[in-house]
């Protein structure tokens, strides 16, 4: 299969091709993350999308104002061959996240895709989805807990006068001034 390449309309010194790739004149550029930094009117532009180049060059612009996020079908940021991607709104990049199994850059269960695609409906929840969340819960306090990482939950009250110490395990707010435990320190787990 050849390569097929075609002028970007705003940046007039840059072609793209649809295997995912950039160029200027005959040279082929590299593209750091998805994103590319390109060069017009006496100055240097970073972080072009490379996925919104491509698509402008073979499918034309956005079809409307609300879809106009280049979307990547496999959620594979670095994968921008002309196959893997579309025009879209937000709410299309978060459903092809949750369909693939990725949401906020984590694998999730097939219970919690689950749940979370009938809370998406807007419908009340069923003792079944009720269920298969909290088994996802569970399991996620089970991983949580082999792993060593303890939550905390900072307090609703205002940390006004209190001071986060840390043991490196977990972290507890304490009152200014009152003395440190021993074996921890002043800061905060994130």
């Amino acid at each position: 299969m050849t390569e097929e390449w075609r002028k970007c309309e705003d940046w007039p010194l840059y072609a793209v091709s649809d295997q995912g790739r950039l160029k200027r004149g005959a040279r082929i550029l590299k593209t750091t993350n998805a994103e590319c930094y390109l060069w017009r009117d006496g100055r240097w532009y970073s972080g072009v999308p490379l996925a919104g180049l491509i698509l402008r060059a073979f499918v034309g612009p956005p079809p409307s104002p609300d879809q106009n996020k280049a979307r990547h079908l496999n959620d594979d940021r670095t994968n921008n061959t002309l196959g893997n991607l579309a025009w879209g709104t937000q709410g299309d990049n978060v459903r092809d996240a949750v369909n693939n199994g990725l949401f906020a850059g984590r694998v999730m269960s097939p219970e919690s895709n689950e749940a979370r695609r009938i809370a998406s409906t807007g419908r009340r929840h069923t003792e079944e989805t009720k269920a298969k969340m909290s088994i996802s819960n569970l399991r996620r306090v089970e991983e949580e807990r082999e792993l060593g990482i303890k939550r905390v939950k900072p307090d609703a009250l205002s940390t006004a006068g209190r001071v986060w110490v840390t043991n490196g395990v977990e972290c507890k707010l304490i009152i200014r001034g009152s003395p440190m435990p021993d074996g921890w320190y002043r800061g905060r787990l994130l």
